[in-house]
């Protein structure tokens, strides 16, 4: 659909995803490098390939979006963009769409409020993805921060040839991701100064971060997997009207006939369509 209103088109493969079987950093700022790099590809391709060069020519701007995870992807690529720059390349928009932002200051609390998930399998995933970038040692070792039998388990469920809905069946039976932690995890994520919260506060998307760019969060207010805090306090902390001038609410609209899916799920394509919109204004 944007392909055929003349963009140019990229999406990151991002590790432990498509082609590569290893762990992916799952809600971890280094996804901005993979975002970063896909950019710099396709901008050096259209520069320098000869037959690219021919077909394609570009106007310098580059616009971002994503949605959930890939929201998420898509406010640290902006800043690893800003940071970082590609030849001949401008960052004029990023759109991201119901991202959890807010890991330290959103979602830890979600995580340790006995309330049943519709997708309960974003915490062990999380784990997992920080255990690889930190290492089995870390403060994300399984066994420190899983319970047992989870702490077997779940990790190889994490192998790509497992989907949520059989990771979910694997979880506690109340759903509840704290059900599935440790007391030394739920400890370390009630303490601001432990190394587990250190680290999932090092990877708030938007903290410590002033964007030159327009930043047009988009998020429905009822999501029932990524809390719409999430926007609410990137946008707070931003408190720059002129690149970050709101958040758009979107509501769901229904595209299965199933009436437990997830909100989450159902609030995509509104989000992305009125996320292309903005991309298309003047």
């Amino acid at each position: 659909m944007m392909a055929t209103k003349g963009y140019l088109v990229v999406m990151p493969d991002y590790p432990g995803i498509g082609a590569d079987h290893g762990p992916h950093p799952y809600m971890h700022r280094a996804l901005g490098s993979s975002v970063r790099d896909i950019v710099d590809r396709a901008a050096a391709l259209v520069a320098t390939d000869t037959d690219w060069s021919t077909r394609v020519t570009w106007n310098g701007e580059i616009y971002l979006i994503g949605y959930s995870e890939g929201g998420y992807a898509t406010m640290v690529g902006a800043r690893a963009l800003q940071d970082n720059p590609v030849d001949g390349g401008t960052v004029v928009a990023a759109v991201p769409c119901d991202g959890a932002y807010d890991l330290s200051g959103t979602m830890i609390p979600r995580i340790l409020t006995p309330v049943a998930e519709p997708s309960p399998y974003y915490v062990p995933y999380m784990i997992v993805g920080y255990n690889a970038v930190y290492g089995p040692s870390s403060a994300f070792g399984f066994s420190r921060v899983l319970a047992h039998p989870y702490d077997s388990d779940l990790p190889e469920l994490f192998d790509g040839a497992h989907g949520s809905v059989e990771i979910n069946a694997a979880m506690p039976a109340d759903r509840f991701p704290k059900s599935a932690l440790t007391q030394v995890a739920i400890d370390d994520l009630g303490n601001s100064s432990s190394d587990l919260y250190l680290k999932l506060h090092a990877s708030d998307a938007y903290r410590g971060w002033t964007p030159d760019m327009k930043i047009q969060m988009i998020h429905c207010p009822t999501d029932d997997v990524v809390p719409v805090d999430n926007a609410v306090n990137a946008f707070g902390a931003f408190n720059d009207p002129e690149h970050v001038p709101a958040v758009i609410s979107v509501d769901p609209i229904t595209i299965s006939s199933d009436p437990t899916a997830e909100v989450h799920v159902r609030a995509f394509p509104t989000a992305i369509l009125a996320g292309f919109g903005i991309i298309c204004s003047p």
